[in-house]
């Protein structure tokens, strides 16, 4: 009798593993993918690229049969949304179709959906989305780390300086200025300068200038100073201060 319990117990397990096997991954198991973003819906394929805005709605529908002979089994889902630089910035352990989601900041991502048939990991969906957003940071003066890499060129030498500094230099060197200034947000800078003698009325202004080490002009011996004013959106930011003795 014991003999008979076991064999009928060994054959019940052969029966489950069979039954186990007999779900397994379908290679079109699929359904097919269907794609909403700004009031159109489209059917879609895996590995399609798509183009959304930040905070946009999108909505992605679809499904996925496991392979099977006899006994119906259910399919199970994980999914995951990864950055350009492949960090999980959404998980789905339990995930379902349809997915309703709205991208947060600009990128380029990728959303992976990966179906289970009794436990295995079938092959995954892939779907890629570049995103931009339409806010852009306000151009404004950069306080702390605005003025980048300022130095001198003396006669074809250059050397760092900081806004302040005095340079004695002679009537025929050859002396000018490189750096450039850095706004806040996504905008240009305009520099402007004047240059002014402090014994003289001498004055030359510049509308807009560039601070690419050309030479300088100075009328003659004296003491002049150097003004440059940064103009990020039309607002005069800090002044950066030069002063130089010409003998």
């Amino acid at each position: 009798m014991k003999k008979v319990y076991i064999t009928l117990a060994f054959l019940f397990a052969i029966v489950n593993i069979i039954k186990a096997q007999d779900c397994k991954c379908n290679p079109n198991g699929f359904n097919p993918f269907e794609y909403t973003y700004g009031g159109e819906t489209i059917k879609i394929k895996d590995g399609n690229q798509f183009s959304a805005k930040c905070k946009s709605p999108i909505k992605l529908n679809g499904g996925y049969k496991c392979s099977y002979s006899t006994t119906i089994c259910d399919v199970k889902f994980k999914a995951t949304i990864k950055n350009s630089a492949g960090v999980v910035i959404k998980n789905y352990e339990e995930f379902s179709f349809p997915l309703n989601y709205e991208f947060e900041t600009g990128g380029n991502f990728v959303l992976e959906i990966t179906p289970y048939c009794a436990g295995k990991a079938c092959p995954s969906a892939k779907f890629n989305f570049t995103v931009f957003c339409d806010t852009q940071i306000d151009c404004k003066c950069n306080v702390k780390n605005g003025w980048d890499e300022l130095s001198t060129v003396l006669n074809g030498a250059t050397n760092p300086t900081t806004c302040g500094n005095t340079f004695n230099i002679k009537k025929t060197d050859k002396f000018g200025l490189k750096g450039n200034y850095k706004c806040i947000g996504n905008c240009d800078v305009i520099l402007k300068g004047t240059i002014s003698s402090a014994t003289s009325n001498y004055t030359q202004s510049f509308p807009s200038i560039r601070l690419d080490g050309e030479p300088l002009s100075f009328p003659g011996a004296g003491s002049y100073k150097l003004v440059i004013t940064p103009v990020c959106n039309g607002k005069e930011c800090s002044l950066c201060i030069f002063y130089v003795i010409v003998n």
